[in-house]
């Protein structure tokens, strides 16, 4: 989807991303390059934080602006998912700066998840995707 979005809207790319000169040579043509640019972004972008995630989001789909809370929600949540997948579960300095004021442990410690808090945590996403997706409904819907 956002593929898409970027193949209609190319200047909605990064403007400082530098292209090669090799990348360029192996492209068979214009939409070739567009297509790895595009690509190239996607992949940066889920590395990236997820307040960086609706900047990127704002730049491609002017959609409502999501609120200071929702994004820290997210981050929190998305915090505890990579220290528990990249960190066997111990709070880390990434952790921590990317959980920022919602972090649940110290570092070294064991950042829990016990059951309310996954069962809350699918509740606000389940939730949230409800709001955006019924406020884009919304806005592209087809004049009546």
């Amino acid at each position: 989807f956002l593929a898409t979005l970027l193949r209609i809207n190319p200047r909605a790319l990064s403007l400082k991303r530098q292209v090669g000169v090799q990348d360029v040579l192996d492209a068979a043509d214009f939409d070739t390059l567009l297509d790895r640019l595009i690509q190239r972004e996607l992949h940066e972008l889920q590395y990236r934080s997820v307040p960086d995630w609706f900047d990127f989001l704002g730049r491609i789909v002017n959609l409502e602006v999501v609120s200071a809370d929702d994004i820290s929600r997210l981050a929190e949540l998305k915090a505890t998912r990579d220290v528990h997948l990249h960190n066997g579960g111990i709070a880390n300095d990434t952790y921590l700066r990317k959980a920022g004021t919602l972090a649940r442990a110290a570092s070294g410690q064991r950042v829990p998840v016990p059951r309310p808090y996954v069962y809350d945590g699918a509740d606000f996403l389940k939730a949230f995707i409800a709001r955006k997706a019924a406020s884009a409904r919304a806005r592209f819907a087809p004049a009546a």
